[in-house]
């Protein structure tokens, strides 16, 4: 019976939401159920399957013909019968055997959001011919260097720029027509202007100063962009990455931050990096 129940659960999902096998064996294994490769194939061509097996399997796909159709099996079919206050909720084939899972070296995803200084700091490190970085204000990066020590932070970023890393720092363009949509598209914007103009004395102030340098090796320069900001960018030598998505509504400092290294991740790498390209291909030195 529970084979029977198995193979009709397969069939509707099939039917309902265009599942292949594969695909749902990643959704009963979201679920909790632990399914060999082989497993499926066996259940539904009737070879020898454990009973254990065949109840956790049908356990869970009526898990999941119900959180998904709202269908429940009466003995002898599924038919749709949902309580009251039911909604589809679509289940996430996120198992480590999914092909869109991305779970591999060179990659990690910081969930608390902006990283301490000491860790961005740590990663600039990495650097050996250029430091980009990329956002909207830019405030907190420059206040860093009056606002931290100096061995904490603007010491760090004159010994690279001693050692000849060239620094890229990108802001919006404040002028420009798109900033003004993005700063008339929210009311937590409402003071970034502000802080970008502030943040470009400031980083003029920086730049004539290691530009005064005998010391400095390497340019610390200044652009404006215009476009709508969509990420934060931290790039290293085109080879490291970290990026953070703008969620609206919510703080850019919360938003989580995804590293990346070109070596062990080449396609997502490049991905986010053609993007970080097309961004300051036209942007103009302040």
């Amino acid at each position: 019976m529970k084979r029977t129940m198995i193979k009709h659960g397969f069939d509707l999902l099939k039917k309902e939401k265009g599942y292949s096998n594969a695909k749902v064996k990643e959704k009963l294994e979201t679920l909790g159920a632990e399914i060999a490769r082989s497993t499926i194939s066996n259940i539904l061509t009737g070879k020898p399957t454990s009973d254990a097996t065949l109840l956790q399997v049908a356990n869970k796909l009526q898990e999941l013909t119900m959180m998904e159709l709202g269908h429940v099996w009466d003995g002898n079919q599924f038919i749709f019968q949902p309580p009251t206050d039911w909604q589809s909720q679509p289940v996430l084939p996120t198992s480590p055997n999914s092909p869109s899972l991305v779970i591999k070296p060179g990659f990690a995803f910081h969930d608390k959001g902006r990283l301490e200084i000491k860790e961005k700091v740590a990663f600039m490190q990495l650097a050996e011919k250029e430091v980009i970085e990329f956002g909207v204000t830019l405030n907190t990066f420059s206040n860093y260097f009056d606002s931290r020590s100096d061995d904490e932070f603007a010491g760090q970023i004159k010994q690279l720029l001693e050692n000849g890393v060239c620094f890229k720092c990108y802001l919006l363009d404040p002028d420009s027509n798109v900033a003004r949509v993005y700063f008339n598209d929210s009311t937590a914007r409402k003071n970034d202007e502000s802080k970008i103009r502030s943040a470009m004395e400031r980083l003029r102030a920086l730049k004539a100063k290691f530009d005064n340098s005998p010391s400095t090796k390497g340019k610390f320069q200044v652009f404006k962009y215009a476009h709508i900001p969509n990420n934060y960018f931290l790039a290293v030598d085109g080879e490291h990455l970290m990026l953070s998505h703008y969620i609206y509504g919510e703080k850019r400092a919360n938003c989580p931050v995804i590293e990346l290294h070109k070596v062990e991740t080449p396609t997502l790498f490049r991905r986010y990096y053609d993007s970080l390209e097309k961004l300051i291909a036209d942007a103009k030195p302040i």
